[in-house]
């Protein structure tokens, strides 16, 4: 998965004020159109999945295990605080889901285009069935007569 899709796929999720993604985004740093819900938290969580993944653009493949050691890494310090409120701790683990899901649903998707891919394959590499028409030919010509 790419890391602008995951952020895309985290905005249908959660909502758009909560992950406001610019789609016309190039860098890191053009990538929410206005300021999230929470600003400081969706920064630094943005920035810690693009470094732990050693992304160099927004378009950069991202890895499961990479993206969800980035993701608790912050989490623990958000239960570990003790300045964090009910809203905050609600949002990093709908957060924590949501990118779980993403992840769950392009995985569903590349097992659905690699079983589709395979069946075609197959297809191609069985060649064209062979139908014998003269029986056909056969019985047509005995009822013409």
């Amino acid at each position: 998965m790419k890391f602008i899709v995951l952020l895309q796929h985290l905005e249908n999720r959660l909502g758009y004020h909560q992950v406001p993604v610019n789609v016309h985004a190039n860098r890191l740093q053009d990538l929410f159109e206005c300021s999230p819900l929470h600003h400081d938290m969706m920064l630094r969580l943005s920035q810690a999945i693009y470094k732990k993944n050693g992304c160099t653009s927004i378009i950069a493949r991202i890895d499961r295990d990479q993206t969800l050691a980035a993701l608790g890494e912050i989490r623990l310090e958000v239960l570990r605080s003790t300045d964090t409120d009910v809203d905050l701790f609600e949002y990093i683990e709908e957060l924590c889901f949501a990118v779980e899901a993403a992840f769950t649903e392009n995985d569903r998707r590349r097992i659905q285009r690699e079983s589709l891919a395979e069946q075609q394959s197959r297809m191609i590499s069985k060649g064209a069935d062979v139908i014998d028409l003269a029986n056909y030919r056969q019985r047509r010509s005995n009822s013409s007569a």
